[in-house]
């Protein structure tokens, strides 16, 4: 009886050791989410600060003749955030007959354009290097930080066209938030 007794009271002590007491929390901690509304618009701008319509290119051109904006026909994309963004383009297919495709190089009912984009108007705007090649898909061609963007082009007309009618090409720039 005597070991029965000792075997409890061990049990209990071993028992009693094993306690663990539960000690208050004295801090704890929380999560923010939060989203910045992505408030974005352009506006494209002549040189008059007027809505920018068309790039008229007269008198007509040749076949393969590359053509680059002058510095009167530059376009001001006016950008409203305070995001830094993407700016993309995509040129479509011409309309007035004979349609026009975009293309990386100018071909047989094949046209070619590029843009490039400067922090201020260009006196003499210099495509030669740094400009991007607008296909019929939009392709980024500019990140703008803080400020607006001068944009000039430059128009390579087909090799080999089926019209001689005056064609129209409609290109859309987009902004997206970097």
């Amino acid at each position: 009886m005597k070991r029965i007794l000792s075997a409890f009271l061990a049990a209990g002590l071993v028992m009693g050791g094993l306690t663990v007491k539960a000690e208050a929390a004295t801090n704890d901690t929380f999560g923010i989410s939060v989203s910045i509304q992505n408030t974005l618009s352009i506006s494209l701008k002549d040189t008059a600060g007027a809505d920018y319509t068309t790039w008229a290119i007269t008198p007509a051109v040749a076949l393969n003749t590359p053509t680059t904006m002058s510095s009167s026909n530059g376009i001001k994309v006016v950008t409203l955030t305070s995001f830094p963004v993407d700016l993309n383009a995509a040129a479509g297919t011409s309309t007035g007959g004979g349609a026009w495709i975009a293309g990386a190089v100018a071909g047989s009912g094949v046209y070619k354009l590029e843009l490039k984009a400067f922090a201020t108007p260009q006196a003499t705007p210099d495509l030669t290097v740094g400009s991007t090649t607008i296909l019929g898909t939009p392709v980024s061609y500019d990140l703008i930080v803080s400020g607006d963007r001068w944009v000039y082009a430059k128009l390579t007309t087909p090799t080999a066209t089926t019209t001689g009618q005056t064609q129209t090409i409609s290109v859309t720039i987009t902004a997206t938030v970097h």
